[in-house]
């Protein structure tokens, strides 16, 4: 499962080291997650979504790192993935 961590990371302008001080795993696991060593459980995407102040689903969705842009909106009811409502 390759999931779109560092997409997000990034567009935050954050380290590995600061996502992993915001969200509690491990830079070492984080640095694996984006290379696709490993698929995260449901407990660290929640973990890592909270951090980024993005829903779940947005870890899910692979087709970020194909090329298709997406981009985190600040909204009145915080991060939204896409388009404020």
């Amino acid at each position: 499962m390759n999931i779109p961590i560092k997409h997000y990371r990034l567009l935050r302008g954050w380290s590995q080291s600061r996502l992993a001080r915001e969200s509690g795993v491990s830079q070492t696991y984080i640095s694996e997650l984006e290379a696709g060593k490993w698929s995260p459980n449901l407990s660290v995407l929640r973990k890592l979504a909270a951090a980024l102040e993005i829903p779940v689903v947005a870890l899910l969705d692979e087709e970020i790192e194909g090329g298709d842009e997406h981009h985190v909106y600040e909204c009145s009811s915080g991060y939204e993935v896409g388009l404020c409502f």
